[in-house]
């Protein structure tokens, strides 16, 4: 197999973990993050690890915990897939720069816009001594002048020299997501530890993409045309994914809590920690700065509490529409996804990969999943549409559920969220 077809197969292969990304997020206790690495990847090491501790009684009445809401007739908005000639353009850059060659800068070299730069920053708010959640940062990787930090951030950056430190002034936008911070000052002391700077792009051309794609496209324009139907696709994958997010949210948030079971909230924080210490230490963050980063800013608590409202109106879900899987359909499931899902070579290998219980509750939850969405009054929008909608309708990631515990929440677990940082950075 060539290596252009090969980064094809290993696109093809995210885009389908992507797919099943939102139902298996619902069926198990996950992290949003599992864009990251695949969940089943996760499960699969889950299953290798030793038995857990004893968390508690693990035979709980679900109902007695959460009171479910409408889950029928659910209104929602579906973006139309559409791909734009900036999408393609973007793509086309993206191909360009894997072939940029990179040149490591000297100690007092100085750095711009466009260089690639590990540095470390914390930073404090106006009149507070000490860094704010989320605003420190060790050997964070960052392409200067791409977009992805608070205005002034990268320019007060432009011009020192690696290995030099320095204080920047910035102030966060008025509209920031996170309304501690919006409009606020606030001081980053930076350290530039390393950097590198880019040689030209090469030249799109027939002669480029007839080498990039080791002759199986001749010319930019065949070559361009799958672009555009790859990112099709993609679209339309975005969109089911984003469907299933709104209706599962809207659920979550009909319903009530009142408490929650020992085993589940204790299984569930060890769990989570677990999985966010792990993804956190590839950034060398702690776990709250983790989730300042890619969670939308909430603490580590807040996410577990998410995380087991979610499970509770789950469980109940299934319980309440009566959603059984006997063996042999679970046999003829799996069979269906065995090379696609699961990359297996029969049923008893991936019972083995993943356990029986952790492969139910995916198969369960994918039948719930069918049953809401074909109750689900769908209304097809286009992006624009449903951005515009989104900001003038209120779909809260937060449903103020609680009966009479304190601090139960619930959400879809919304993964487009992620772009509301604490730190200076906007969507990283």
């Amino acid at each position: 197999m060539s290596n252009y077809a090969k980064r094809k197969e290993a696109e093809a292969i995210a885009r389908k973990k992507e797919t099943t990304k939102t139902i298996i997020t619902v069926a198990i206790i996950v992290l949003v993050i599992a864009a990251i690495v695949g969940t089943i990847w996760f499960l699969k090491k889950k299953s290798s690890e030793p038995a857990k501790k004893d968390y508690g009684d693990p035979n709980y009445n679900v109902f007695d915990y959460v009171t479910l809401g409408d889950y029928e007739g659910i209104e929602v908005y579906k973006i139309i897939p559409e791909v734009t000639d900036e999408q393609v353009q973007n793509k086309i850059d993206s191909i360009l720069n894997e072939k940029v060659e990179y040149t490591d800068l000297t100690e007092g070299d100085e750095v711009t816009e466009a260089d690639q730069v590990v540095m470390d920053f914390s930073g404090v708010l106006a009149g507070e001594t000490e860094p704010f959640e989320g605003g420190t940062a060790e050997d964070y990787s960052h392409t200067l002048g791409d977009g992805n930090m608070i205005p002034g951030f990268d320019e007060g950056i432009y011009g020192m020299k690696v290995g030099e430190t320095k204080d920047i002034q910035v102030t966060f936008p008025v509209d920031y997501k996170n309304e501690d911070y919006a409009g606020k000052e606030a001081t980053f002391t930076i350290t530039i530890k390393s950097a590198k700077r880019a040689s030209e792009k090469p030249e799109w051309n027939d002669a480029f993409v007839s080498e990039y794609t080791e002759g199986e496209y001749t010319t930019t324009a065949d070559y361009e045309a799958k672009i555009r139907e790859d990112l099709y696709n993609e679209a339309v994958e975005s969109s089911e994914s984003q469907l299933d997010q709104d209706i599962w949210s809207k659920i979550v948030e009909n319903a009530k809590f009142s408490g929650y079971p020992d085993y589940l909230f204790n299984k569930t924080y060890d769990e989570s920690y677990a999985q966010i210490q792990q993804y956190a230490s590839m950034f060398n963050l702690t776990v709250d700065d983790y989730l300042s980063h890619f969670g939308g800013g909430i603490d580590f608590p807040t996410y577990v509490q998410r995380q087991v409202n979610n499970e509770l109106v789950r469980e109940a879900l299934i319980k309440t529409l009566k959603i059984e899987i006997d063996d042999e359909e679970l046999r003829t499931l799996v069979g269906e996804d065995l090379q696609s899902l699961f990359n297996a070579n029969s049923y008893e290998e991936v019972i083995a990969n993943y356990g029986k219980d952790e492969i139910l509750a995916y198969y369960k939850s994918k039948k719930m999943n069918d049953y809401i969405r074909e109750k689900a009054v769908i209304t097809e929008v286009s992006q624009e549409e449903y951005n515009n909608l989104k900001n003038t309708i209120e779909q809260p990631d937060d449903a103020d559920t609680t009966d009479d515990s304190e601090g139960n929440e619930g959400d879809g677990s919304n993964e487009d969220d992620s772009d509301d940082n604490s730190d200076g950075s906007d969507g990283e």
